[in-house]
């Protein structure tokens, strides 16, 4: 069993992203760090940002269901913790 509070703290050490909830195993983060917020869309570093990480944890951790997705200028990564 892979320790949740480990892995937020991984996530916010090596990105920019912020911790929004745990929902059960379900981690959810999200940036709009490089967004543009008058035009509502997502910055390009944040989604490429995004994918790194989700190698990074996939590779580190016990975790499924990795998603990548964006809202307006916000990029968010979930992922639920086996």
């Amino acid at each position: 069993m892979t320790s949740k509070d480990s892995i937020i703290i991984h996530v916010q050490k090596i990105s920019w992203f912020d911790h929004d909830e745990t929902d059960g195993n379900t981690l959810t983060f999200s940036t709009r760090e490089n967004g543009n917020v008058g035009d509502e869309e997502p910055g390009e570093k944040d989604i490429q940002m995004a994918h790194r990480v989700a190698g990074d944890i996939r590779h580190q951790y016990d975790v499924k269901n990795i998603e990548v997705s964006s809202v307006d200028e916000w990029v968010y990564l979930e992922f639920e913790v086996v």
